[in-house]
């Protein structure tokens, strides 16, 4: 089930983004063997990075104690400690900055 997107404009003034689901979504540097949910292609981004749990419209980020950081909206987040994201918020995985879209039901 869709959750939300992450987007980016660093690289492309077009924009690229990701598709978060329910669950776990695994974000992680692109070049490397390990399967991620957000591959990023990006030097600061550790091979397992961060996640970010979506479940029940909440979204929350967990740095994954990668060498470069995990911020939220400039702010360095604490390894293994999950933190609650809102709708907008910049995240940023190393060098690399991305944005927080989430999906919402109609009601």
């Amino acid at each position: 089930m869709l959750a939300g997107f992450l987007y980016s404009f660093q690289e492309d003034t077009y924009g690229k983004n990701w598709t978060l689901h329910e669950g776990e979504n695994l974000v992680g540097r692109a070049e490397t063997s390990v399967k991620c949910d957000v591959p990023i292609a990006h030097g600061t981004t550790s091979t397992r990075h961060a996640t970010i749990a979506c479940n029940d419209g909440q979204a929350t980020v967990r740095d994954m104690k990668s060498t470069n950081g995990t911020y939220v909206n400039g702010q360095r987040i604490d390894p293994n400690a999950p933190r609650p994201l809102n709708e907008g918020d910049k995240l940023r995985f190393g060098g690399y900055t991305t944005y927080l879209l989430v999906a919402r039901n109609r009601q």
